[in-house]
């Protein structure tokens, strides 16, 4: 059995000096902190949209950092009525045996201001009608909608992108409504996204990870690619475009 006491092992072994003990602790503490660090990357890094490559063009992603643009509300106006004029009518002096009348002036009206209201929007009817329109592309500089760059080609390196515009052109809200975003060889949907009311619309950008370089890549969107929302049209629910990336 062996026993040890302060930094002598009673086993007949080599004493462990305090220099060593503590060298052998510090690296006991490198090693746990290490592993840690390691298990919270990996944790992190699983969280992470990693985009699979398909005969060697990359997932399509989109960023739907827009804020929807309502359809304009109803107004109040105030118009204030002409200043009425007031004409004042005097009646015929009569003279009687030392007595003479007049009529005294009438007070001037105060104008009025009557409120008029603009018609308010009717109610939702009917369907309402999902339409996206592709109005430009380019490039992106890095992972944000912010880094869009409109370019007819692509420098190398540079992930190729496109800006396109959803708006709502029914008379109804759209309730969940969804997009597929494809390039060759590769579909990515993106479900569940915020209602629409009637004349609202949002603006995004897409772009594409690992392109092929020397080609031209065609970059296509299309809104309610399930036929989930009920629409009034849907002839104008595809627009793509092609982007060249050098």
């Amino acid at each position: 059995m062996s026993m040890v006491y302060g930094t002598h092992r009673m086993n007949g072994s080599q004493p462990i000096s305090p220099a060593r003990q503590a060298a052998v602790n510090g690296l006991a503490m490198v090693g746990f902190i290490a592993l840690v660090g390691a298990g919270v990357w990996l944790a992190i890094y699983s969280t992470r949209f990693v985009p699979t490559v398909v005969n060697g063009v990359g997932a399509a992603a989109v960023y739907l950092g827009s804020v929807l643009t309502p359809a304009p509300d109803s107004s109040l106006s105030v118009v204030p009525t002409p200043t009425a004029s007031t004409t004042i009518p005097f009646g015929t002096a009569t003279t009687t045996s030392a007595t003479t009348t007049q009529v005294s002036p009438a007070k001037p009206s105060k104008p009025s201001y009557p409120i008029v209201t603009a018609p308010a929007p009717p109610a939702p009817y009917g369907l309402p009608d999902l339409a996206v329109q592709i109005s430009a592309v380019g490039y992106v500089t890095c992972d944000s909608q912010q880094c869009f760059v409109p370019s007819a080609s692509v420098p190398s390196g540079y992930k190729p992108a496109v800006k396109f515009n959803v708006k709502n052109n029914g008379t109804n809200v759209t309730g969940i409504w969804n997009l597929n975003v494809s390039v060759p060889g590769q579909d990515q949907k993106f479900d569940n996204l915020e209602s629409m009311l009637p004349g609202a619309e949002a603006t995004y950008v897409a772009w594409v990870t690992d392109a092929r370089t020397a080609s031209t890549q065609t970059i296509a969107v299309t809104v309610n690619y399930d036929g989930s929302v009920t629409e009034s049209n849907t002839g104008n629910n595809t627009s793509s475009a092609n982007v060249q990336v050098l």
